[in-house]
């Protein structure tokens, strides 16, 4: 990591995607999510949230965050937060909003 903002996006999403590296049918969570920069439809959200586009903030301590949308067992937009102090982070996640409909393995 060259401490650039693009490479704090790039380790959050390869930290996630390396975690379910041969991971199937129910072992499976991060791949059941797409990265969103939009609100979608017909959900009820929970936050006011206005810029689901990603950020990350520069300082002694960085911060990421970014949005998903997973409509596993349900609908439901994600806010991903991870605090980076140094090469170690600390990750959040939240459900902003949530709705109706989604998909069972």
């Amino acid at each position: 990591m060259d401490h650039s903002p693009e490479s704090y996006i790039q380790n959050s999403i390869f930290v996630r995607e390396i975690l379910e590296f041969g991971a199937y049918w129910h072992g499976l969570s991060w791949s059941l999510h797409e990265i969103i920069d939009s609100k979608p439809h017909d959900l009820e959200w929970h936050e006011d949230v206005e810029d689901l586009s990603p950020k990350v903030v520069m300082g002694e301590k960085v911060k990421v965050e970014f949005f998903t949308l997973s409509e596993f067992l349900g609908r439901a937009v994600y806010r991903h937060e991870d605090v980076y102090e140094g090469e170690m982070f600390e990750s959040d996640v939240s459900v902003v909003a949530s709705g109706e409909g989604g998909y069972v393995l």
